[in-house]
């Protein structure tokens, strides 16, 4: 099989981030203290307590695609980053600050949607 040489081919076949994705984790990690990024995380922890729990509303999906989906969300609520500016092919980088935010946010969703046997 012959390798294509662009650089978007070449990066999918090293599995590296894409640059704008690299950006857009910097850019969250910078507005990761916002008091209404944390105010909505602290929410999402202790939403069930006052019965309005965060749930996903599709539980089945793949991680990765309910992680980008939540990482969006965060990105939004953060305003890091415009959600029109955001490619298709998006990915969460795994240990960015990002990553680590949206991977709560799923996990608290996915445990919120199974008690309530969504």
């Amino acid at each position: 099989m012959v390798r294509p040489v662009d650089s978007t081919t070449e990066q999918k076949w090293n599995n590296e981030p894409s640059e704008q994705s690299k950006l857009i984790a910097q850019a969250y990690a910078r507005d990761a203290d916002k008091p209404e990024l944390n105010g909505f995380k602290q929410s999402c922890r202790e939403s069930r307590k006052f019965g309005f729990p965060i749930v996903a509303a599709q539980p089945v999906k793949d991680h990765r695609e309910q992680l980008a989906w939540a990482a969006r969300l965060l990105l939004s609520i953060a305003q890091s980053w415009p959600a029109t500016d955001i490619p298709d092919d998006f990915e969460v980088i795994v240990g960015s600050r990002l990553h680590d935010d949206a991977k709560q946010l799923v996990a608290n969703a996915n445990g919120n949607s199974r008690q309530l046997g969504l």
